[in-house]
């Protein structure tokens, strides 16, 4: 996957292969190719998850809303040069939800709020759990 805009390319797949069924590394592995294409990241979303690595894993299958806890990454404006915001929060699908991580970050700067930014997610995630 391209280093920049990580997190917004693994939050939007993630919510298609929750739509989808595909809920677990091994659901992903196991489905066949047409339902594995409903995302359209499929190809980069199936080499992650063919790679095993756990902090992915945790970050596209782990946070369902249905625990409470999700995450999102929103682009803040216009261009390539604007922030990010990413946010961390639990509480019911519908109502009142409790941020545990609201941070902004750029994509512009040679990565570093980035990686701040993801460690951060994964931090969370584990925490939460």
């Amino acid at each position: 996957m391209p280093y920049r805009d990580r997190l917004l390319r693994l939050s939007t797949p993630r919510r298609a292969l929750r739509h989808a069924g595909l809920v677990s590394p091994e659901s992903v592995l196991a489905a066949p190719p047409e339902l594995r294409r409903c995302c359209r990241h499929a190809f980069e979303v199936l080499h992650l998850v063919e790679r095993r690595h756990p902090d992915v894993a945790l970050a596209l299958f782990w946070a369902q809303p249905a625990d409470g806890v999700d995450w999102h990454v929103a682009i803040l404006g216009e261009g390539a040069s604007v922030p990010r915001l990413l946010v961390v929060d639990r509480g019911p699908i519908v109502g009142a939800r409790q941020d545990l991580l609201r941070v902004a970050y750029r994509i512009d700067d040679g990565g570093a709020d980035e990686r701040a930014a993801w460690r951060s997610l994964i931090e969370t995630l584990r925490a939460s759990s």
